[in-house]
């Protein structure tokens, strides 16, 4: 099955991007765990492994205003599994979520550029990219571009709190790798290491051991606060992460825990297709200032059927 993801323009305020599948927006209403049916579908995920999955193959090249500037036509592929059905109120990572290719694309968009050597001080370059991080990861088509995008990554961590999902985007590994060595594509001689690890979104003791893959021990003290001081991911990716106000605190208390802090170009790309309730807006600013991140939207096209784009950086 070929899924088409198109990015159809760029314009002052950013490109408006638009998926095939982009589910209803009313489907996405915020989860009420005071509400047993929806707490129902919120852990629908340890179900989704008996579901019937399909193929899908995917292709990003980076948009023309994108190509012209910086002088590439590279095409990133990728194979991946899913249950083919619209994931409706059910937060599992065995459905492909409309902002995970939305994210997929951003990236191929904006890191394009393989002549560039640096960025500015808070601005990330393709070249410094060298350890990714993805969040929620479900099927893991970020991650899965990110590997063949940054020339100098070393190491992409695929990270889920449901074990069925984090072998999925296992698989889905395996057969993008499958696809690009039927290809003759030597990009596989250079693809970096890749690590699929469970992660519950503010547990210390799980942030500590995905740390310890790219931290030395002796880097690692007491105070999980201290982790990414000489270390940390320079690149923290997530898609239709925040369903509810509830999550919001653990996911930003983990990015602050795992984005560098000696890189101060380090960033983390959050998309989201669906709208948040204005509490979880106020919860998003609200745990900003609390874990001193600074979040900034780079454009939102939800109104029109479209995305958004925010980052979080650490505040100097």
């Amino acid at each position: 099955m070929q899924s088409h993801f198109r990015e159809n323009e760029l314009d002052k305020d950013g490109p408006i991007f638009a998926v095939d599948f982009l589910p209803d927006q009313d489907d996405h209403s915020e989860v009420d765990c005071g509400d047993s049916e929806a707490c129902h579908a919120d852990i629908g995920f340890m179900f989704d492994g008996e579901n019937e999955t399909s193929m899908r193959s995917f292709s990003f090249s980076p948009n023309a205003i994108s190509s012209k500037e910086f002088g590439t036509t590279t095409t990133i592929h990728v194979q991946v599994q899913s249950i083919d059905d619209d994931p409706g109120a059910v937060q599992s990572g065995h459905y492909l979520w409309p902002g995970a290719p939305v994210l997929a694309q951003y990236l191929v968009d904006i890191f394009s550029d393989t002549s560039a050597k640096e960025g500015t001080e808070r601005c990330l370059s393709n070249k410094s990219v060298q350890n990714v991080l993805e969040l929620g990861a479900g099927c893991g088509l970020a991650s899965l571009v990110a590997m063949q995008l940054f020339p100098e990554v070393r190491k992409v961590i695929l990270t889920d709190h449901d074990p069925g999902t984090l072998k999925l985007a296992e698989e889905n590994y395996d057969a993008t790798l499958e696809q690009l060595e039927e290809n003759a594509a030597d990009i596989t001689e250079r693809l970096p290491s890749l690590s699929f690890k469970l992660l519950g979104w503010g547990e210390k003791e799980e942030i500590t051991d995905v740390m310890s893959l790219i931290t030395r021990s002796d880097d690692i003290g007491e105070n999980i606060e201290s982790f990414n001081e000489k270390g940390g991911f320079d690149l923290v990716l997530g898609s239709d992460l925040i369903y509810s106000e509830d999550v919001v605190s653990p996911v930003l208390f983990t990015v602050a825990n795992t984005l560098s802090k000696s890189n101060l170009g380090a960033i983390m790309i959050m998309t989201q297709s669906f709208l948040y309730g204005s509490q979880t807006e106020d919860e998003i600013n609200r745990a900003c200032l609390e874990h001193n991140l600074i979040r900034e939207v780079i454009y939102d096209r939800i109104a029109e059927g479209g995305a958004r784009v925010q980052t979080f950086q650490h505040r100097l």
